[in-house]
């Protein structure tokens, strides 16, 4: 199993053109940058910006289940796919925050 390093960015961006909803406007993307570093120095990034106007968990949702968290992984490259559906089975219920883990994850392994 290999141990990893997690990081993560917070970036807001504002929107040149507000997205009108039938909730409201959004005005501006906050989110963050997601990095795992493995113990040979490749790094893999994912991006987790939130939308809970669409059922998403909330940014801060995401940032409070991410902060302490630590990752030691074990990814089956035969049959990858099922191996990360279990890897993030812990994350159903913030899809924001594991589509960035799993972006994360994929691009490590690309590396």
């Amino acid at each position: 199993m290999n141990k990893l390093e997690l990081t993560y960015h917070p970036y807001k961006l504002k929107l040149s053109i507000p997205f009108e909803t039938s909730k409201g406007k959004i005005s501006e993307r906050k989110g963050f940058v997601v990095s795992i570093k493995s113990q040979s120095g490749n790094i893999g990034i994912g991006d987790v910006s939130p939308l809970p106007e669409f059922g998403s968990e909330t940014y801060e949702q995401a940032e409070e289940r991410i902060a302490p968290m630590k990752i030691a992984m074990r990814v089956g490259i035969e049959d990858i796919k099922h191996s990360l559906k279990n890897l993030l089975s812990d994350f159903n219920s913030h899809p924001a925050l594991k589509h960035g883990l799993e972006q994360a994850i994929i691009n490590l392994l690309c590396n």
